[in-house]
């Protein structure tokens, strides 16, 4: 899968995330979360993704930019190809590698394998 092209799509009921969508770009990787045996996936994205996200109990807020998601399918034995298949779109902790609870989850989304 390193090297795959993906296409993300929005598909959530979380509409403050649908703007982050649609989004392209390359795998580049792939881990286990250290509190699970998920395999996510690392795609770089073509053009990073900016949101503006509440600080909880506060009336502030961050913007926050994605240059990278974390993506894995949300079935079981499911796996990234050419068809559609719905996933997790997460991205890294504030300190850049997976938390101690695994990728903060961000919304579901579809991936397809563009080119491999």
């Amino acid at each position: 899968m390193i090297g795959s092209r993906v296409e993300l799509e929005y598909f959530d009921q979380n509409e403050g995330m649908s703007a982050l969508f649609p989004r392209e770009g390359t795998i580049t990787s792939e881990f286990v979360a250290p509190s699970s045996a998920d395999r996510w996936y690392v795609v770089s994205l073509d053009d990073p993704a900016e949101l503006q996200q509440q600080i909880a109990g506060q009336q502030r807020y961050v913007l926050r930019t994605y240059r990278e998601f974390l993506i894995r399918p949300r079935w079981l034995d499911a796996g990234l190809s050419r068809v559609p298949v719905s996933v997790f779109v997460a991205a890294r902790s504030e300190s850049g590698g997976p938390s101690g609870n695994g990728p903060e989850l961000l919304c579901w989304g579809m991936a397809r394998v563009l080119a491999t």
